[in-house]
């Protein structure tokens, strides 16, 4: 049974020592050249030119989110549309919060000391995240 463990030991050492170099010279491939070096590696990302300038370089066709310039108006309009949905959830959810602390009171009324039921406890559970969520919104939207 020993000889078992220590071979399966052995087995799985060898394993990861051959996974962990296979990872080193997939990454010493994927580095660029130290200065004085002959060159880049044929077959790495940097063996490719790439142009200086960002405004020069052409956007990749198989990168779903392409990086566009966009003008200053245009991204201040964004912000503002997005501050405007922001602070509309928030409404949403504090209406939805004063109507579920209403309801939580009105249970709370019904019920006994000695009997809570587990809606009183899930409208609890609801409030506690939708006030958080309020105020992860309102930190957002500063």
């Amino acid at each position: 049974m020993r000889r078992e463990q220590s071979g399966r030991g052995r087995l799985l050492l060898s394993v990861a020592l051959v996974l962990v170099a296979g990872l080193a010279l997939a990454l010493a491939a994927s580095m660029p050249p130290k200065d004085g070096a002959a060159g880049p590696i044929v077959g790495s990302a940097y063996a490719q030119t790439t142009p200086a300038s960002p405004l020069m370089q052409r956007p990749d066709p198989g990168d779903p989110f392409p990086q566009v310039q966009m003008p200053q108006s245009m991204r201040e309009k964004q912000i503002r549309d997005l501050r405007k949905y922001r602070f509309k959830k928030m409404q949403e959810h504090g209406k939805e919060l004063a109507k579920l602390a209403k309801s939580l009171q009105e249970d709370l009324e019904k019920s006994s000391e000695h009997i809570l039921s587990l809606q009183i406890v899930d409208k609890a559970q609801k409030i506690e995240k939708l006030a958080k969520q309020i105020q992860n919104e309102a930190r957002m939207g500063t």
